[in-house]
């Protein structure tokens, strides 16, 4: 096998089977071109993998930091009394002089 054969093996190492992984291990310790690929290779590979699991955990960061907001929202919601409550008259109909009254908070 040429090391350009060898190389493209390489560049598919980890969907390899076991025995051509060996055949490229083989190689590569006789061969520095290849060993430099090889090498230059896995640091690819291994930088990929961090992007990937860092990528991972920005995401998870943001699910929690959004569940973290939405709980202490409900829990405000939940446990929320106002002080005191204001009560306006609103005139609903001319005609009926018809008054209710509306709880206002707050607003």
């Amino acid at each position: 096998m040429n090391c350009r054969e060898i190389q493209e093996k390489i560049a598919l190492f980890e969907e390899l089977d076991e025995k051509e992984r060996k055949l490229v291990l083989e190689h590569i310790k006789v061969c520095e071109e290849c060993r430099r690929f090889y090498r230059e290779e896995k640091k690819l590979r291994e930088t990929l993998r961090m992007v990937r699991v860092e990528r991972k955990l920005r995401v998870r960061r943001v699910a929690i930091t959004a569940f973290a907001v939405m709980a202490t929202l409900l829990t405000l919601l939940l446990t929320f009394k106002p002080h005191k409550a204001q009560f306006h008259e609103l005139i609903i109909s001319e005609q009926k002089n018809a008054v209710v009254k509306v709880l206002i908070n707050g607003r």
